[in-house]
């Protein structure tokens, strides 16, 4: 399956828009991700908290839950990866 594959799968199975899918499909592929990289990769127009909040507010319905920590990154814990992709 292609990142393109799996961005279109995200999107219709959390209802999230086109950047939001992105980044999910990025903290799916990586350990972790830091902002630097989310606008480096995806070119996010909106700032990096913004689209990570309305995601996560999003993703909180599906009980799943991204982990920060300042100057670090984002990431998703094997258990969270593992619950998005059982739905997908």
């Amino acid at each position: 399956m292609t990142s393109e594959d799996i961005d279109a799968r995200l999107r219709t199975t959390f209802k999230l828009s086109t950047q939001e899918a992105s980044i999910l499909g990025l903290l799916l592929a990586t350990d972790v991700v830091s902002s630097e990289l989310i606008c480096e990769r995806l070119n996010v127009a909106t700032e990096v908290r913004v689209a990570i909040h309305r995601l996560r507010k999003t993703l909180a319905t599906h009980q799943v839950e991204i982990e920060s920590k300042r100057h670090l990154g984002y990431w998703l814990t094997p258990e969270m990866k593992d619950r998005i992709r059982r739905r997908l």
